[in-house]
C-alpha cells in the first residue's frame, strides 16, 4: 500500500512539473511567436526535467490526519473517477454536425479557451494581443492553454489533448486532495452544498440543484470550466502538503527544493490569479506565526519580483480595471435573508463556527494557523470583490473550504463514534451529492455550441490570414472565428464583463460598422478591422444592416457559413492569398 501512494504522489508531482515547465521554457523560447521546433523543445525538457524532479523529490511521508479505513477510501475514489470520466470524456463532442459540450456551464468558458489556445498555436507573439478585444493586450492567466497550444502545435488533435490533459490534471488533483484532507477531503470539494437540495425530499425531484445558487457544485462550475484550475488546484495543493509538512518538522520536507517550491509559487499569476493570490495569504501568515518563519519570508521576498512582474503583464501594467472593491453581501439581495444563506451555505457556517471555537479552546496554535486566515479570507468574500464580476469570488471560497477541511475533520469528527462523522457527512454533502450527478446527467445529450461543418469550412478559409490580424463578427461566444483562435476586435460581452474590459466605444464602433451606417469604413479604422465576416449571426445581430461593404470590399471566400470581406489590403496578406481562399461563389446575405 505504501508502494502504491508513492506511485500516486509521483503522478501528482510529475503532472504539476511537466505542465510547469514545459510552459515555462516555451514562453522564453517563444517571445515572436510558437513555433513547431521550440514546442518539442519546451516538451522536452519538460518531461526530462519531471522524470528527474520524481526521481529525487519527497513529499512529507506522514500525515497528522486519522487514517481512513478502507471503505471510505474506496468509496471517494470511486466517486471521483466516475466524476473524471464523466466530465472530461464528454468535455466537448460531437453530435451528428453539431458541437456540444457536457456543462452548460461550459458553453461560454470552453470556447473562449480554445480561442486562446490556437490563438498561441497560430504564433501570437509575446507579450500576446487580447484576442476578444482589440484595444489590450491579454489579461487573462492563461497558462494551462498554452500549455494545450504546445500540444496543438506539435500535431496532435486539440479536442483529445483538451480531455487527456482534463483526466489528467483531474487525477492529479485527486491524489492531492486525499493527500491534503484525506477522504473527507476529496468528499468535501466534490459534495459541497447548500440546504436548496433538500427540496428533493419534498418534491422527488433530482436536478442539479445548486445551478441556480450562487455558492454551485464546486467541480462543476469551477473545475471542469475554469481551466487554470487544473492546474492551479494540484500545484496549490503540493505547496500546501510541503508547508504543513515544514511546519510539523518532518524531515522528508528537506528533500522538496527551494527552487521548485519558488517556481511553482512564483509562476502561479501565469495561472490562476486567485490561487496566487490566496498562497499568499497564507504564506503571510505562516511569516508571522508560523514555524520556519525565515524560510517564508525568503521565498515570499524571492517570488515577489517575478510574479508582481506577472500580474503587471496580466494587468496591462496595472492599468485595467481595479479587481478589488467593497461589496456588502457578495450576491445575496438586498437586506438580510436568512433563506438566502441558508440555501446556499447550508450547515457549513456552523460547522466552521464550531470548528475555531474548539481550536481557541484547545489552543491549538497548529491549526488555527491555517483555519484563521482561511475562515478570515472566507468572510472577506461577502465583504469585497477580488474579481471583476463578484461570482469570481467562489475561486477564493473554494480554497478557504479545502483549507479548512482537514481541521474539521480532525478536530470535530474524526475521534467521534461512527454516528458523529457519518451524520455530519450527509449534513455537509448530501445535497452537493445530488447536485453533482445530476448536473452530469446530460453527457449524452449535452448543450450544442457550433455546427462543426461551419467551423471547420472557416478554419479552412482563415488559415493563411496572419494571427494578428482583427475580424468584425457578432460577440458570439461560439461563433465559428473563436474555433480558430481569430483575434476579434469585440468578443462575447459577458467575456468582457468578467475580464474586467470596457467596451462601451468599441461596441458603439462595432454597431456603425456592422450595421453598414455612413462612416462605417471610420469605425472599422477605429476598431483596427482588416476582415468583416457576415453569417446568421451576424444577420441576427443587425437585420437592418446596409452592408455596403459588398459593393466596395473584395469578398475573400463565401459559403453556408457566410461571407467573409477584406475590409483593407494590409502588407501583411499574401497577394495570392484572395484566390487561394475562395470557394465557390454564392449569392450573398442580404
Amino acid at each position: 500500500m505504501r508502494l502504491f501512494h508513492s506511485a500516486l504522489e509521483k503522478i501528482w508531482l510529475g503532472t504539476v512539473s511537466f505542465i510547469l515547465i514545459s510552459t515555462l521554457v516555451a514562453l522564453v523560447l517563444s517571445i515572436s511567436g510558437l513555433l513547431t521546433t521550440s514546442a518539442i523543445v519546451a516538451l522536452t525538457i519538460g518531461a526530462v526535467t519531471s522524470c528527474l524532479i520524481v526521481w529525487r523529490v519527497k513529499l512529507a511521508t506522514a500525515s497528522s490526519l486519522p487514517k481512513d479505513t478502507l471503505v471510505w477510501q474506496s468509496a471517494v475514489a470511486i466517486c471521483f473517477a466516475l466524476f473524471t470520466l464523466r466530465a472530461f470524456l464528454w468535455l466537448i463532442f460531437l453530435k451528428e454536425d453539431r458541437i456540444a459540450v457536457l456543462s452548460r456551464n461550459n458553453l461560454g468558458d470552453l470556447p473562449l479557451h480554445i480561442q486562446y489556445i490556437r490563438f498561441f498555436s497560430h504564433g501570437a507573439p509575446l507579450w500576446p494581443a487580447n484576442p476578444i478585444h482589440a484595444h489590450s493586450t491579454i489579461g487573462y492567466p492563461f497558462g494551462i492553454d498554452y500549455f494545450n497550444a504546445l500540444l496543438d502545435v506539435v500535431g496532435l488533435p486539440l479536442w483529445s489533448t483538451l480531455i487527456v490533459t482534463g483526466i489528467v490534471c483531474s487525477l492529479a488533483t485527486g491524489i492531492a486532495l486525499y493527500r491534503w484532507g484525506k477522504a473527507f477531503g476529496v468528499a468535501g470539494f466534490l459534495f459541497s452544498g447548500g440546504a436548496a437540495g433538500l427540496t428533493f425530499f419534498k418534491t422527488g425531484q433530482w436536478i442539479d440543484f445548486q445551478q441556480t445558487m450562487d455558492w454551485k457544485s464546486l467541480p462543476l462550475a469551477l473545475f471542469v470550466t475554469q481551466r487554470g484550475f487544473l492546474y492551479a488546484l494540484p500545484a496549490g495543493l503540493l505547496l500546501l502538503v510541503h508547508w504543513r509538512g515544514m511546519q510539523a518538522a518532518l524531515p522528508s520536507t528537506r528533500r522538496f527544493p527551494f527552487w521548485l517550491e519558488w517556481l511553482v509559487y512564483a509562476s502561479m499569476p501565469l495561472f490562476h490569479l486567485h490561487t496566487f493570490l490566496f498562497l499568499s495569504a497564507i504564506l503571510g501568515t505562516l511569516c508571522l506565526a508560523g514555524n520556519e518563519r525565515r524560510h517564508f519570508l525568503t521565498l515570499g521576498l524571492a517570488a515577489f519580483l517575478p510574479a508582481t512582474g506577472l500580474i503587471w503583464l496580466l494587468t496591462d501594467g496595472f492599468h485595467a480595471s481595479s479587481q478589488i472593491a467593497w461589496l456588502l453581501g457578495w450576491m445575496a439581495p438586498p437586506g438580510f435573508s436568512v433563506a438566502y444563506w441558508w440555501e446556499n451555505f447550508g450547515v457549513m457556517p456552523l460547522f466552521l463556527l464550531a470548528l475555531i471555537a474548539v481550536l481557541t479552546w484547545q489552543r491549538n496554535r497548529a491549526a488555527l494557523v491555517w483555519v484563521v486566515p482561511a475562515a478570515l479570507l472566507f468572510l472577506a468574500t461577502f465583504f469585497i470583490k477580488f474579481s471583476p464580476w463578484e461570482w469570481d469570488n467562489t475561486k477564493l471560497m473554494m480554497w478557504c473550504w479545502l483549507t479548512i477541511l482537514p481541521f474539521l475533520w480532525k478536530a470535530l469528527l474524526a475521534t467521534r463514534s461512527n454516528v458523529v462523522p457519518l451524520t455530519a457527512c450527509v449534513m455537509l454533502f448530501f445535497t452537493g451529492f445530488l447536485s453533482l450527478w445530476a448536473g452530469l446527467g446530460r453527457s449524452e445529450i449535452g448543450y450544442e455550441i457550433a455546427t462543426s461543418s461551419h467551423v471547420r469550412s472557416v478554419a479552412l478559409v482563415v488559415r493563411d490570414i496572419p494571427i494578428l490580424e482583427v475580424f468584425a463578427a457578432a460577440p458570439d461566444y461560439a461563433h465559428p472565428l473563436v474555433f480558430s483562435g481569430r483575434r476579434l476586435a469585440l468578443g462575447y460581452h459577458g467575456h468582457m464583463v468578467g475580464h474586467g474590459l470596457s467596451y462601451e466605444s468599441e461596441k458603439a464602433a462595432m454597431d456603425r460598422l456592422m450595421s453598414g451606417s455612413e462612416d462605417w469604413t471610420l469605425a472599422a479604422a477605429e476598431l483596427g478591422v482588416h476582415y468583416l465576416y457576415w453569417g446568421p449571426s451576424e444577420e441576427k445581430n443587425w437585420p437592418a444592416s446596409r452592408k455596403p461593404w459588398i459593393e466596395s470590399s473584395p469578398l475573400v471566400a463565401a459559403g453556408e457559413w457566410g461571407e467573409l470581406y477584406r475590409l483593407t489590403s494590409p502588407e501583411s496578406v499574401p497577394e495570392d492569398l484572395a484566390p487561394s481562399l475562395e470557394t465557390p461563389r454564392q449569392k450573398p446575405m442580404r
